[in-house]
This record gives structure tokens, C-alpha cells and sequence, in this order.
């Protein structure tokens, strides 16, 4: 892994078995590149076997395996390895490790799961609960422009806090307790040593890439969906590999599934 090109799907599961959120992950140590693809879990892919259906209804139905061949016939990418997030574990994990702290570019006030969630514009610590949250929030009240898009943004902020917290010095004097919650939440194909090494190739990494597929909102199956925009998608995904230039995507405001990419992350 520390030599080649190696893509990871990471599926975060909620408590119905359904993927509540979908992001590639990317590390190419030939360009010292690692870069994210969110990708919309609206987004209408034919599922072998299902035909055409939303992007999550892959886990629901067959579970990584499927998963894996629906995002591969979207994207055109080949997936070495995954990793399955259970959110309530990911909970236990933010708690461990004292919270963590995240940048709220905008106020939010979202209700699911019959909970009413609002964050402050600004950056805050957040628990476990909270974090979650933040990372679900798929409609806001407050901003119209908020969409699937946005929300897989935020995943990427909350995933990069709670890296950040784990490297930290004071995590490590707690890294004995710490390490049972960071396991509990995780299922993997990729051994201990594999996760090191792919830890090795960031940290060595000197660009990094954060993009997101887009679409157009269009009705499949009785629910709301988004229809892939295929060639700008095709142009985020070379970017995410590192082969061109990054194309920021749209103000969201604008036109809030816009796909692009956007350097740091």
C-alpha cells in the first residue's frame, strides 16, 4: 500500500442496516496525493440485479458486496477495500476521545429521527451525539441550499476533526482505552498493519483533495433522487485521481449539486 494506487470505499451504516453516508477514499503515493470523493446517496445508478435505484439502496439490499459494484458502475473505479462505520459505535469513538472540533460555516436547524438539531455558525466542540448529527443533517431550515451534497461535506469535516483528535498527543497518553472504542465501531478487510501503512502514506502526502459527485434532483421509485450529471462527474473523478486540475464546484446556493473538487481536506 505504501507503493501503489489504492482506493477505499467507507460506508457509514445506521441503525436500519441502510448506508446514511458513501465516501471513497483515496491514497496515491507516486503523486503524494490522498483525496476524498463524497458521493450523494440520492445518486440513481443501475444495481445489478435491482436495476435503476438510489446509490444506498446497494447496502440495504446486498450489503458491502453490492455496495461495492454500485459505486464501481457509477464511478468507473475500481474498490480495493472497504470499511463499514456502525454510527452508534462512531458515537462511543468522538466521546473517547474528548470530542471534536468542527468549523460551522453557516446556522442549522434540521429535525430527523424526531430530534430537533441546531448549530451555531463558528467553530465548536462537539460530543459524539452532536457529531453525528452534524454529519446527517441533509436538510436545513435555515438555508434552502443545503442538500445531500453539503451534508457529505460535512461528513469529510467531522471525519477530519476526529482524525485530527486521534493523532493528538493527548489521545495518545490515552491510547489504551482509546483503542477499543476506536475498533468497536469498525469492520474492515484491510489488517492493522494495512491501515498503518495507509496512515504512513498520508502523512507523507504533500496535496490533498476533497471532491463530490453531483446530479440533478429527478424521481425514482416513488422517491426523490438525484440523476448523475455524467460528464462534470467524470471530470471531478480525474481530478480525484490526481490527472487534472481541481474544478471548485458551484456556490451551493446557486445550484447545490454541483459536483467538484476542493484542495485541503
Amino acid at each position: 500500500l505504501t507503493g501503489t494506487p489504492t482506493t477505499i470505499l467507507v460506508l457509514g451504516e445506521d441503525r436500519t442496516g441502510r448506508s446514511d453516508s458513501m465516501l471513497l477514499v483515496r491514497s496515491d503515493p507516486g503523486r503524494h496525493l490522498v483525496s476524498t470523493l463524497a458521493l450523494p446517496r440520492d445518486l440513481i445508478v443501475d444495481l445489478p440485479g435491482r436495476g435503476p435505484d438510489k446509490l444506498n439502496a446497494a447496502f440495504a439490499a446486498g450489503g458491502p458486496a453490492l455496495a461495492v459494484r454500485g459505486v464501481e458502475r457509477l464511478t468507473g473505479l475500481q474498490v480495493n477495500h472497504v470499511i463499514v462505520v456502525q454510527f452508534d459505535g462512531f458515537v462511543d469513538l468522538i466521546d473517547a476521545v474528548g470530542g471534536v472540533e468542527v468549523d460551522v460555516p453557516r446556522p442549522i436547524r434540521s429535525t430527523f429521527d424526531g430530534y430537533t438539531y441546531r448549530f451555531a455558525a463558528g467553530r465548536q466542540t462537539m460530543s459524539g451525539r452532536r457529531a453525528l448529527a452534524y454529519a446527517r443533517v441533509r436538510k436545513n431550515a435555515l438555508d434552502a441550499s443545503d442538500s445531500d451534497v453539503s451534508r457529505g461535506r460535512r461528513q469529510e469535516q467531522v471525519l477530519g476533526a476526529l482524525k485530527a483528535e486521534l493523532s493528538s498527543p493527548r489521545t495518545l497518553l490515552r491510547l489504551r482505552s482509546v483503542g477499543a472504542s476506536a475498533a468497536k465501531p469498525l469492520a474492515t478487510d484491510l489488517s492493522a498493519n494495512q491501515l498503518l501503512s495507509l496512515g504512513w502514506v498520508e502523512l507523507r502526502a504533500r496535496r490533498r483533495l476533497s471532491c463530490n459527485l453531483g446530479g440533478d434532483p429527478s424521481p425514482i421509485n416513488g422517491a426523490d433522487g438525484l440523476a448523475p450529471r455524467t460528464a462534470e462527474n467524470v471530470a471531478t473523478i480525474e481530478s480525484f485521481l490526481g490527472r487534472t486540475a481541481p474544478k471548485p464546484p458551484p456556490d451551493p446556493k446557486v445550484d447545490p449539486f454541483g459536483p467538484g473538487c476542493r484542495r485541503g481536506g
